[in-house]
């Protein structure tokens, strides 16, 4: 029961912090880049195509947080085999992605090799950890994704917002870009909060 215990928190902690800042790279990647590698030769092509990877990586962030919580569960209950063979089809998938996507949207198609991989991993993952130890009730499992979701849907449209009605009369883009990217992912980061709880508190009633 412990074990159980600690699955649940770690997956619920994991998620409730990674699908924010997954958000905040996905919509502001191109600032985001902009702020910490346009420099010199690194130019707004440059940034342009590494935020498209980007966004690409940041759909699959959550699913790479949990891929090492899932290898510890298994570990935890003495089976090194699963993880060995999760492991062995998420990088044939990989592999595979990589090779077809690469060739039909070029370089981040690399990125959503990558992404998807991780997710299928942690699908087979949890669908066979939740089989052998049930430690994810159903009820539970449809009120976090139904916070998580709705928390979400808030953030974006925050984010979207506050980005879109920012401006400021400067010729400084790196200060420009700080200002927007902090301001968008704080009032996000605020409303996903609020919502998360505001919904929790709802299913409690």
């Amino acid at each position: 029961e412990e074990l159980k215990n600690g699955i649940r928190h770690g997956v619920k902690t994991l998620l409730i912090f990674t699908v924010p800042v997954a958000i905040i790279l996905m919509i502001m990647a191109e600032p985001i880049v902009m702020i910490f590698f346009e420099r010199g030769a690194f130019n707004w092509e440059a940034s342009f195509f590494t935020s498209q990877a980007l966004v690409f990586y940041g759909l699959g962030l959550p699913a790479m947080a949990l891929l090492p919580l899932i290898a510890r569960t298994y570990y935890s209950i003495q089976d090194m085999q699963t993880p060995t063979i999760i492991s062995v089809v998420s990088l044939v998938a990989n592999t595979i992605l990589n090779l077809s996507l690469a060739a039909l949207i070029g370089t981040k198609g690399i990125a959503l090799a990558t992404s998807l991989a991780s997710i299928l991993a942690v699908t087979i993952g949890f669908v066979d950890l939740n089989r052998r130890l049930s430690y994810f009730r159903n009820e539970g499992i449809k009120k976090m994704v139904i916070r998580i979701l709705l928390a979400s849907t808030v953030m974006v449209l925050g984010i979207t917002l506050v980005y879109s009605l920012i401006s400021i009369s400067t010729e400084n883009i790196l200060l420009y870009n700080i200002v927007t990217v902090g301001l968008s992912s704080i009032v996000g980061g605020l409303l996903y909060v609020i919502t998360y709880k505001f919904v929790k508190k709802k299913q409690k009633i």
